[in-house]
């Protein structure tokens, strides 16, 4: 590839888009043009937007539709052509992606999360995922021990569809825990120690039943108040310690927020369904952090106040662990906040707790509990002011001077 205006050779390795030596070449060639009435070449497109393949064409003329509507940056949009020419420039049209062809096939500076998302909205991805995930889980327990196989088979399982106690866990958390769990169970496979003795691993507190430890719940302390101002210095972090302080909303109602759970004219904020007041200081703070996440992301598409670099280009909540690293990692515990906020409440209202209950959506049960802590911090305060109060002198004759 030459220079436009020099004719020169350009550099080795030169981004495919660069038509010029360097800078000045540009403000030359630029200055050439004007004066000789001459319009500017035109802009470098993608090969994939003038590709002879139909599918190929239309595919990346979406993911530019995509990008300009989510907020991709434009080396993103230009990545996602390189892995859509990847998986369908020699494939005839019409013929569905699978999955797994997508993550094998796909270049290493492509995204084949955003290559699959153009293709799914064009119904060419076939997500062939799972009877891959489960051949995988055959081939590698049947290559385990007959003592282990079938029971590390039902784990795996378990991981990977989920059931009533568990969430579905991800294709890599399967092979992470498998890959942890595999030179043990081969370890073990060469003693079998306890079929050979005829023993049996059991747990020994498996029928010992200790009595419920009631939670204990005191107000922060000065401390702790001081220490998590100098933490939350980030707007994102000072909202959520915010709606944790005024609101006593939990971590989960915090994440899926949304822009239509806001009345910020009116000033009135929805929190896992219950509407009330929004407080000053999370007005003034959802302000600073809308300001923030309008610069940041201007073209995001997500509804929710909180997100952050990966959730921008989608539609759903930060994670659970977005709120840790910001949070607890650094030693600010938000339902120690929440707690005594709600433990504040009570002291206030007088330990009552129908008013608890109204005021933060709480179950009878958790109303119960704070509003019988909170009587006994009361009590406890009025016995420790009679006990230092001064004895007045009695009454009658031993009252006459």
């Amino acid at each position: 590839m030459n220079c436009v205006h020099r004719g020169k050779l350009l550099p080795e390795g030169s981004r495919r888009d660069r038509a010029y030596c360097d800078n000045k070449c540009r403000g030359l060639a630029s200055y050439y043009r004007r004066k000789a009435g001459v319009p500017p070449p035109p802009r470098w497109q993608h090969p994939a937007l003038t590709s002879d393949n139909l599918a190929l064409r239309s595919a990346s003329a979406h993911a530019e539709q995509l990008g300009e509507a989510n907020g991709w940056s434009p080396s993103l949009v230009r990545c996602a052509m390189d892995g859509l020419t990847a998986v369908l420039e020699h494939r005839p049209p019409g013929k569905p992606v699978k999955l797994t062809e997508i993550r094998t096939r796909m270049p290493r500076h492509a995204s084949s999360f955003r290559v699959a998302e153009v293709l799914a909205d064009l119904d060419l991805l076939e997500d062939d995922s799972a009877s891959s995930i489960r051949s995988w889980i055959d081939d590698r327990t049947g290559e385990l021990p007959d003592g282990f196989a079938g029971a590390v088979y039902a784990w795996l399982l378990v991981l990977l569809d989920g059931d009533r106690r568990a969430k579905p866990r991800s294709r890599t958390c399967l092979y992470v825990y498998f890959g942890c769990v595999r030179p043990l169970l081969e370890n073990w496979a060469t003693t079998r120690f306890a079929k050979k003795r005829g023993l049996i691993f059991a747990n020994p507190t498996t029928r010992l039943r200790a009595e419920d430890i009631p939670r204990s719940l005191l107000p922060m302390t000065d401390d702790e108040v001081l220490a998590v101002q100098r933490i939350a210095v980030t707007p994102a972090q000072r909202l959520i310690v915010a709606l944790a302080a005024v609101h006593a909303a939990r971590a989960t109602a915090i994440r899926h927020l949304s822009l239509d759970d806001l009345d910020l004219p009116n000033r009135r904020i929805t929190i896992a369904g219950h509407g009330q007041r929004l407080g000053e200081l999370p007005h003034q703070t959802l302000l600073a952090w809308l300001d923030q996440r309008r610069a940041t992301w201007p073209k995001t598409p997500n509804r929710h106040v909180l997100i952050n670099a990966k959730t921008a280009l989608g539609a759903g909540p930060v994670s659970p662990e977005h709120l840790k690293r910001h949070l607890l990692h650094q030693g600010v515990y938000l339902e120690r906040v929440r707690g005594d906020r709600v433990l504040h409440e009570a002291l206030t209202a007088g330990a009552d707790p129908l008013h608890l209950a109204l005021v933060f959506n709480l179950s009878h049960s958790a109303a119960s509990r704070y509003a019988a802590i909170a009587q006994n911090l009361l009590d406890d305060q009025i016995e420790q002011t009679a006990e230092v109060r001064p004895k007045g002198r009695a009454g009658g004759l031993d009252s006459c001077p």
